[in-house]
């Protein structure tokens, strides 16, 4: 089928097989771009729907087959000629982002001449490349990100791009291994915040949150490993919260979203930067990290006269920050007085719903749930379809546990009883494990036990 790209590009309108009677069309739904197709043709059609996602990810792999060999060829002999611009080279990296992006990746990376992208949390080779083609390639994204080309030391910057109508940021990272130049690009797509209500929180732990960040002062802790969604979740918590009767300023390195009606400031280092900004009179106070006993004290210190402070600290579960705090030197009745509470979570891959199925519950499996007192022989897992590449899972959501410190426990702190003492009190009002919050998502159908199982330690 000879047909230009930038047409099937244009009306979004993949022919994907031919026989003798007809031209089968792959499209979102039918648009003016049927009727030229039976004319260049000549031929009738039958038009299979399929989602946006699909059909833009199959444009892609058209494009990736039809381009790549094509602009590696002009890229070995822009490299071979006398010219300094390697221009073809742009052209591969917006080819690799176009990927990416249509295929979900959170983040891109580049390491030995192979490109892997991570989708859903799980690493994926997609490209491989010869040295000459994938230092062009390092090259050109320093350049974009106003980093030195020739240094080897470790460096960050950013650049942008606009993808058909869509804006993104992508965060650079450089580190230099044993084995040749590392870059991680983070992709960003412009002002999408998602909603509170829409992070995948159970409702129990999402009515906990919206009871503790209606408090006028205290500090409430996001806390989980790199990558577990605790930034998406801090600026969920700012966008709801914002209105043009609140000062909200925030303290982020780098910044990753602009939020309307907040005094955003990208900073280095925190701690001086919180005490300037208590002379701004705000109401609330994002801080991106408490990474040392410093920034700890001035939070402190923000919480104790009258603001709300919001942020995040790297511990497995939420009773763990609270022994966290007493290692970065914070003095128990400071804990006990002024924090109000901590979100541990965890991000799991979804269930693909296009292929989701029933399947007998191994033994092994039934062991496990009944610790969590739950019975069932049956669970859900995807069979593997096109719109999830063949790997049963579609999309993530969040798993969580919101440990409210009331009273009750506010002493306990003061008196720096230990977790499980905490715990143990915390249950009696209520409190929901991370663990048992994605076991009942689990029954639910919304993930599978293996995806628990690599996220969490049903032993804690």
């Amino acid at each position: 089928m000879n047909l230009p790209l930038d047409v099937i590009k244009r009306y979004r309108v993949l022919p994907f097989k031919e026989d003798e009677n007809y031209v089968y069309l792959l499209c979102v739904k039918e648009n003016e771009g049927i009727g030229f197709f039976k004319k260049f043709f000549n031929k009738k059609v039958k038009v299979i729907c399929a989602s946006k996602e699909r059909v833009l990810r199959e444009i892609i792999k058209l494009e990736v087959k039809l381009s790549l060999k094509e602009i590696i060829k002009k890229i070995k002999e822009e490299l071979k000629g006398d010219t300094k611009e390697v221009a073809s080279v742009g052209k591969l990296l917006d080819l690799v982002i176009y990927y990416a992006i249509y295929h979900r990746a959170s983040d891109i990376h580049f390491e030995k001449g192979i490109v892997r992208i991570r989708v859903d949390g799980v690493l994926r080779k997609v490209f491989e490349f010869d040295e000459e083609v994938y230092l062009a390639l390092i090259s050109k994204i320093k350049i974009l990100a106003k980093l030195d080309i020739a240094s080897k030391l470790i460096q960050e910057g950013r650049f942008s791009k606009r993808v058909d109508d869509r804006e993104f940021d992508f965060r650079v990272s450089c580190v230099n291994s044993l084995f040749g130049e590392c870059v991680v690009l983070r992709v960003l797509e412009s002002g999408r915040i998602i909603e509170l209500e829409k992070l995948g929180m159970s409702e129990g732990n999402l009515a906990k949150l919206k009871r503790l960040i209606k408090n006028p002062y205290g500090m409430i802790l996001i806390t989980g490993p790199t990558g577990s969604g605790k930034t998406t979740t801090l600026y969920s918590i700012i966008n709801y919260l914002k209105s043009i009767e609140k000062k909200i300023i925030t303290i982020e390195d780098p910044v990753e979203y602009h939020i309307d009606l907040v005094e955003q400031i990208q900073v280095k280092e925190f701690a001086d930067v919180i005490k300037a900004i208590l002379r701004q009179d705000p109401d609330i106070i994002m801080i991106g990290e408490i990474r040392d006993e410093d920034v700890l004290n001035a939070s402190l210190q923000a919480a104790m006269t009258g603001h709300l402070v919001l942020s995040t600290l790297h511990t497995n579960d939420a009773v763990s920050a609270i022994n966290r705090l007493y290692q970065m030197g914070a003095k128990e009745y400071l804990v006990s007085d002024i924090l109000l509470g901590v979100v541990a979570q965890r991000l799991v891959r979804k269930i693909c719903p296009y292929c989701k199925e029933r399947y007998e519950a191994s033994e092994e499996e039934i062991k496990i749930l009944k610790k969590f007192k739950k019975e069932t022989k049956t669970l859900f897992k995807g069979r593997g379809c096109e719109q999830c590449d063949f790997n049963g899972y579609l999309g993530r959501e969040m798993i969580s546990e919101v440990f409210v410190i009331n009273k009750e426990i506010a002493h306990l702190i003061s008196l720096k009883k230990d977790k499980f003492e905490l715990l143990r009190v915390g249950r009696s009002f209520g409190f929901v494990s991370m663990v048992e919050d994605g076991i009942e998502k689990v029954i639910k159908g919304v993930t599978t036990l293996d995806e628990i199982l690599r996220v969490v330690n049903i032993e804690d």
